[in-house]
């Protein structure tokens, strides 16, 4: 079985908690509890994609930059992405292990996806390598449906989001969260942040997020901000920025 959230075990420990009010004792456990729940649920949260630096046409595993899982260890997102999905940053579920072993328990992994066959993300799920999956191709209602019953996998659903209307129909999409991002994503660019009043949902806000206006975005009131190219210099990962993009979103 998947290993819990974080969110997941305070909650636990919270009903626990509950059930024992009757002791007058259980009354700290039970505050302290409720206080570490809320500050996990409400927080804004951070996630940070990893991927291959200077990505030429080259399989070579010795290119990836094991530092980077060093700087995500210290600065402690609360999800990083492992981008399957055919791109410059692309990696192997094999690649995917190496690095999920040696990242810190209590940050999650999403697996990036577009279009994939459902027994490849759910081969990813059963073998703990990720914990949550990232749709950005066509996935309609009945492949999210078909991926949930199969795997029992959180699914994040892309949303393009050029339009009012676009915000507006999302909110019926059958994904756990939506994932609002400029065009087809990978950009670095932003979209009008103001159609995001119209998202009833958790959601995750993407495209152009960086430590200069990351403070605009948390007005927003996004479940999780995903950060890609904002946490980069000259296309490698820069401790500095995520230290510093993961400080203002859980700040």
């Amino acid at each position: 079985m998947p290993t819990k959230t974080k969110l997941e075990h305070y909650t636990d420990l919270l009903q626990k908690s509950v059930d024992g009010l009757h002791d007058s004792e259980k009354w700290l456990p039970f505050l302290e509890t409720a206080s570490r729940l809320y500050k996990y649920k409400f927080r804004d949260q951070v996630m940070i994609h990893a991927q291959r630096p200077n990505a030429t046409a080259c399989a070579d595993y010795n290119l990836w930059r094991r530092e980077d899982i060093a700087y995500v260890n210290e600065a402690m997102p609360d999800y990083i992405g492992f981008v399957f999905a055919p791109s410059k940053r692309q990696i192997t579920p094999d690649v995917a292990l190496e690095l999920k072993n040696a990242l810190h328990p209590d940050i999650q992994t999403a697996g990036v996806f577009v279009n994939s066959p459902i027994e490849d993300i759910s081969s990813l799920y059963r073998h703990h390598i990720i914990h949550i999956a990232q749709l950005h191709g066509n996935e309609d209602t009945a492949y999210i449906n078909e991926l949930k019953a199969v795997t029992g996998i959180p699914v994040i659903k892309a949303i393009r989001a050029d339009s009012e209307d676009a915000v507006i129909a999302a909110n019926e999409n059958p994904s756990d969260y939506l994932l609002f991002d400029y065009g087809t994503g990978g950009t670095g660019k932003s979209f009008p942040w103001e159609f995001l009043s119209h998202c009833k949902r958790p959601f995750f806000l993407a495209g152009g997020i960086n430590a200069t206006n990351i403070k605009q975005a948390k007005h927003y009131r996004p479940f999780c901000i995903d950060v890609s190219s904002g946490a980069e210099t000259d296309g490698c990962k820069d401790k500095e920025k995520i230290l510093t993009l993961v400080k203002e979103a859980h700040l």
